[in-house]
């Protein structure tokens, strides 16, 4: 009888422990981490327990902390043109229209935008009772006003608002505007720079120079501090017009480089940063912070060739096939992007209505290449130039095209220059190559526009690109086109002689946006759709999670 009750004593005891194992989850179960889900109840299913109290969250408070390696270098919104610039620019400044998914132009400041070729106009409805941060309203006099300050003084108003003629108020929230000639692409104008809207009240009363030191907008967040390269404080605007934020404030910490910046991430100083690399983005990943890719890619990496001078190699199109057919676009995006970047053929991504499906591109053909060079007169080849930024990313793309160019015979030499003699030579360089990452957040159209048109005193190689007669009257053809269809046919056509028939630059890669932020910071819409324009974050949805 003793040796059965020990026998009923052991089972009891191993049944307990299989009870207790069976109710408690493994410690590495993934779904310790996972936020925590409000309780949701479905029609059709009855509540089962009918007196639990329904899931609050508390997104009111705190402020988001970002981590940059750059300042905000331009201040006054004419002058605003830089990617870090945006990060300042979507806490306090608003555009006219923003950027969708696909990189179209939709409302946001404005109701409305409607568009009369034939009167050769545009009519905008504003939204009623937006508030500039010092209390004055966003009506239709203020809107015609920044309309033509940036025609006037902006930094890019002869891309944005070429032909913008002038500016009426019509009633208190209607702005008609006057072009000199049909321009399909205005709207992507109101929705970058071109589209900002500020404050008049605080330029009347202060000038330039006050609003640059204290600027006046109508988002979210508003302009309380500012110690350059240090740090700048943005808070809480109460009488915001889509409602009031759910954070106090937003702070733009400035780091010495990426290193310390991620380290700041880290160590919890602050929520967001901005990787500079996509080796970057997987180690902060695997630390667990949450990565942003945005829809829209950011920028196409790509090669130019010098095609306006003559006692240049490139000058005949059969050597810049041969450069295009002797670099591996392919093999340089998984190389140095690899999951952050895709293989592009033109300036445009599938799914976007400018986008070709009839390019092919120069693919990777080395024995081709040599073929037309030696066709051209250059069967040993030839020494050139790629003129390039010294920013790492831009010295790492340059030295793989080199060493590919060399396979077949063009030597190429690196000279790689300071950030400011660059920017310079974007518009024009001697001979050889350029290579140059171009902004594609602001649409196909808008680039073929604003820089491959004849008569253009700034832009891509206006000095250095040839601007073919056929080439010039099908953007000029699609920018007065009345119906999108027929816009969107001559922007393909467009985009098929730049890249294939005249062969002006290789198309190697689409790169996006990385944003890395806490796992606790939500709906912020930073670094979703596009990021080097502004507008298109959603701060005042944004909240902490406690």
């Amino acid at each position: 009888m003793h040796t059965m009750k020990k026998f009923v004593s052991l089972v009891l005891v191993v049944l307990l422990m299989l009870a207790s194992i069976a109710c408690t989850k493994p410690a590495n179960d993934p779904k310790d981490n996972a936020d925590p889900q409000p309780a949701t109840t479905d029609a059709n299913t009855p509540d089962t327990n009918p007196s639990a109290e329904p899931v609050v969250v508390d997104k009111e408070g705190g402020t988001l902390k970002i981590g940059l390696t750059l300042d905000f270098t331009k201040p006054l919104w004419l002058d605003t043109r830089n990617q870090n610039d945006f990060v300042y620019t979507n806490c306090y400044l608003e555009t006219l229209m923003v950027f969708d998914k696909n990189g179209a132009p939709q409302p946001f400041l404005a109701k409305s935008v409607t568009g009369d070729a034939a009167e050769k106009t545009y009519t905008i409805v504003l939204n009623e009772g937006i508030k500039f941060h010092d209390g004055s309203l966003l009506n239709a006099e203020v809107c015609a006003w920044n309309l033509q300050m940036y025609k006037d003084q902006g930094v890019l108003s002869t891309s944005f608002l070429k032909q913008f003629d002038h500016a009426e108020v019509v009633d208190e929230y209607t702005v008609k505007v006057y072009l000199t000639d049909w321009d399909s692409t205005f709207t992507y104008g109101l929705a970058r720079q071109a589209g900002f809207m500020h404050s008049k009240k605080q330029y009347d009363e202060n000038g330039a120079e006050g609003c640059a030191a204290h600027p006046i907008g109508t988002g979210p967040f508003m302009f309380e501090s500012h110690e350059p390269d240090i740090s700048t404080t943005f808070v809480r605007f109460d009488e915001y017009w889509q409602g009031r934020p759910n954070l106090d404030a937003i702070e733009i910490t400035v780091y010495a480089d990426h290193t310390t910046a991620n380290a700041a991430l880290q160590a919890g100083e602050i929520n967001v940063r901005f990787p500079d690399s996509p080796n970057d983005a997987k180690e902060l990943s695997a630390l667990g912070f949450s990565i942003q890719t945005t829809k829209v890619p950011s920028a196409s990496v790509t090669v130019c060739f010098n095609s306006a001078n003559e006692a240049d190699p490139f000058y005949d199109v059969r050597v810049r096939q041969a450069a295009a057919y002797a670099i591996d676009r392919d093999a340089i995006m998984k190389a140095l992007w690899g999951d952050y970047g895709s293989p592009i053929t033109q300036y445009g991504i599938e799914g976007q209505p400018w986008y070709n499906d009839d390019i092919v591109g120069y693919e990777y053909n080395p024995e081709k290449a040599k073929e037309l060079l030696a066709e051209a007169g250059y069967p040993d080849g030839f020494d050139t130039k790629i003129m390039t930024s010294s920013t790492t990313s831009y010295v790492n793309v340059c030295q793989i095209v080199a060493e590919e160019l060399a396979a077949v015979g063009i030597r190429v030499e690196l000279t790689p220059s300071d950030n400011a003699t660059y920017l310079k030579s974007i518009s024009g360089w001697e001979s050889g190559m350029l290579y140059h990452p171009m902004t594609l957040s602001n649409g196909g159209p808008s680039i073929m526009n604003a820089n491959f048109v004849q008569g253009i005193s700034s832009g891509l190689a206006v000095t250095s690109f040839i601007h073919p007669d056929d080439l010039n009257d099908t953007i000029l053809s699609a920018v007065s086109a009345v119906s999108e269809e027929e816009a969107n046919a001559l922007w393909q056509q467009a985009e098929k002689m730049i890249f294939e028939d005249y062969c002006l630059l290789k198309a190697i890669g689409a790169i996006y946006d990385i944003a890395a932020l806490d796992s606790n910071i939500h709906d912020s819409g930073i670094g979703e759709t596009v990021s080097r324009v502004p507008g298109n974050w959603t701060l005042w949805n944004a909240w902490i999670e406690k």
